[in-house]
């Protein structure tokens, strides 16, 4: 039987793989054009709006009822603050260049994303720490929003202004900080408290909602077509069929 540091590797490098294959989908298809990509980006604030409603803060609450709304707003101003200085440095003192504007958004978006998949790893390995059973659960719990996660990285960075050869580099860092969350919880996280736990989680549903209501519905609202609320719905419908088929 394999033991619990090679299951960790195997299930987080699997998730990993999940979340690159699915930006690529994105990057590498030539019939996606820029009216078409709005349909991913509203489709990508659907899932990450659900997942930290649906997945995140409950858990979050659930495993520090004291602290882990205190860390969810601490992350959305962390965030904000974060934005705010990256437009400011990007941008001329009299004039602001949208293209600036819109990659500072790509920035965010990459960052936020890469802080979740570092948690999802570190989630995987601390599950397989307490035993297999649950390890095995919360890595297909992760596994089944790497896709939702690889196709928001790529389309929240091509949507901003980034080519897609850094898009492509973007989407490969969050997939590696899957098991790079995974290794470094066996190693270090061994024994942590699930009140830090709940901080963590609390902390990334924070910044999945920041990206979710500051930066992406609102480019729903500047391109409006029925079809772009129907798919923030369709996001979030995925959202809830998977929490009904992994708790």
């Amino acid at each position: 039987m394999l033991s619990n540091f090679y299951l960790i590797i195997i299930y987080s490098l699997i998730a990993g793989l999940t979340t690159f294959l699915a930006a690529q989908f994105v990057i590498r298809d030539k019939k996606i054009s820029g009216k078409t990509m709005i349909y991913f980006v509203s489709f990508s604030a659907g899932v990450l709006f659900a997942l930290a409603f649906l997945h995140l803060l409950p858990e979050a609450i659930d495993l520090s009822p004291s602290y882990a709304l205190y860390a969810v707003i601490g992350s959305f101003v962390a965030f904000y603050l974060l934005e705010q200085q990256i437009m400011m440095h990007s941008c001329a003192e009299e004039k602001c260049s949208h293209h600036h504007v819109d990659k500072s958004k790509g920035f965010v978006g990459l960052w936020g994303i890469m802080l979740h998949s570092l948690i999802d790893g570190a989630l995987i390995g601390i599950g397989f720490e307490v035993n297999p059973a649950l390890g095995l659960v919360t890595a297909l719990a992760v596994l089944v929003h790497k896709i939702p996660d690889g196709l928001s990285v790529s389309t929240i960075m091509l949507h901003s202004g980034f080519t897609k050869k850094e898009t492509s580099k973007g989407s490969s860092l969050v997939a590696l900080a899957t098991p790079v969350g995974a290794i470094l919880a066996y190693f270090l996280l061994r024994g942590v408290s699930s009140e830090m736990i709940g901080l963590a989680l609390g902390f990334s549903a924070g910044t999945f909602l920041y990206i979710s209501a500051s930066d992406l519905i609102p480019e729903t609202h500047q391109n409006v077509n029925w079809l772009n609320g129907a798919f923030v719905i369709l996001g979030i419908v995925a959202i809830m069929l998977a929490k009904t088929l992994i708790p």
